[in-house]
This record gives C-alpha cells, sequence and structure tokens, in this order.
C-alpha cells in the first residue's frame, strides 16, 4: 500500500518529534542536522542535573550515599546469607566467624567498610559514632534497639521511606541468614530506635 505525500510528512514530522522528546533536544535542532546529513545522536541528554536529594511519590527525600556509606553499604551486603547463631563472632574478630548475630555482623560491616576493630554487643553500637536524629538517618548509618520491647536489635540502614524503610541485618536462627529486611522491626519501634553514624 503506498503513502500519500501528505501521510510521508505527517509520520516524518512525528517521529521528528518523538525523537527530539527522547532526546532532549529541539525539534528544530533534529530538523537541523537531519538536513546537514549528521546522524542523530544516541548520547542521551538530561536538561537539568539530577540533584543528591529527590522528593519521591511519598514525599520523603531520595538520599545518595555519601562514599563512607556506600562503602558500609558494599560491606553489608558482602555477608548476605551468612547464618545466625546467638553470642557468635563476640570472641576476637568478628569477620573470622563463619556464623553472627546480629551485633557481632554490624560490628564486621563497620570494620570491613571503615578500618576499625571493634566489636560489641547493641549497647556499645548504641553508643558508638555520632548519634543522628531519626528522621535524618541516612544509608549507611547503624539502626539500632538496645532492649526494650521485643529486646535489643540492629543493622545497617539501606533505604528511607516514610517512618521506615529497609536494612541490612541479621535476624534470627531460622530467619535465613544475613538479609534485607523492612525496620521498624517487629515490635521494635521507630521511636524506641537510636541511629548513629560513622565514618573512615
Amino acid at each position: 500500500m503506498a503513502i500519500s505525500g501528505t501521510g510521508l510528512a505527517a509520520t516524518t514530522a512525528g517521529l521528528i518529534f518523538i525523537w527530539s522528546a527522547v532526546k532532549g533536544t529541539a525539534p528544530t535542532d533534529v530538523i537541523r542536522s537531519l538536513i546537514q546529513g549528521e546522524q542523530p545522536s544516541t548520547e542521551q541528554r538530561y536538561p537539568v542535573a539530577v540533584p543528591e536529594r529527590q522528593v519521591g511519590a511519598d514525599n520523603n527525600p531520595f538520599i545518595a550515599p555519601t562514599a563512607d556509606a556506600a562503602a558500609i553499604i558494599r560491606a553489608a551486603a558482602s555477608k548476605k546469607g551468612q547464618p545466625y547463631r546467638f553470642g557468635a563472632g563476640h570472641s576476637g574478630d568478628p569477620c573470622k566467624s563463619t556464623h553472627s548475630d546480629c551485633s557481632s555482623y554490624v560490628c564486621c560491616v563497620i570494620n570491613t567498610a571503615t578500618g576499625s576493630n571493634i566489636n560489641m554487643a547493641t549497647g556499645g553500637l548504641a553508643r558508638y559514632g555520632t548519634g543522628v536524629a531519626y528522621k535524618d538517618r541516612q544509608p549507611g548509618d547503624i539502626i539500632v534497639w538496645n532492649g526494650g520491647t521485643g529486646g535489643g536489635h540492629c543493622g545497617i540502614i539501606l533505604t528511607v521511606s516514610g517512618n521506615g524503610g529497609t536494612m541490612w541485618h541479621q535476624p534470627c536462627t531460622t530467619c535465613g541468614g544475613v538479609q534485607i529486611g523492612k525496620y521498624p522491626f517487629g515490635t521494635r519501634t521507630a521511636q524506641s530506635a537510636v541511629v548513629r553514624r560513622v565514618s573512615r
């Protein structure tokens, strides 16, 4: 079936506008480059730089991790699936144990990422580093519940969303080892959480 001259012009114009929208360029620039015989560029152009903090649909900022935080998160992920055993890793170097509990796991992560040499339970982690308000928490921060309802627990914050988010943590003997989970965790509330920040 033949396409009329009018139909061909309309199709071409439509393709030019689609191409210009995808590439973030003005239609006149696309037409000029085609007239001059240049091939359309496949390089993506963005009209504005992507900011470090963006407000998402839930009105909470997306927070890009700092270099220190990114190192902590990489170290946290490297232990994925490590089996749980209460008290494991608390004698000597926590990273040398084949098992861990929540606090020895966090200590190993911090040691790996920052070159520190810590080995403490949740009570110690609740005082380690610099205190941060819960509302100002960021990826890579330590989140700790030092006793209280549900008992002690800790993890490494991965994401921030609303009143919670996700964390890398070592939850329990039958939970499948180190994994990503949601926080607040179980009966442990946001209000009872302590957030600590560490750096190299």
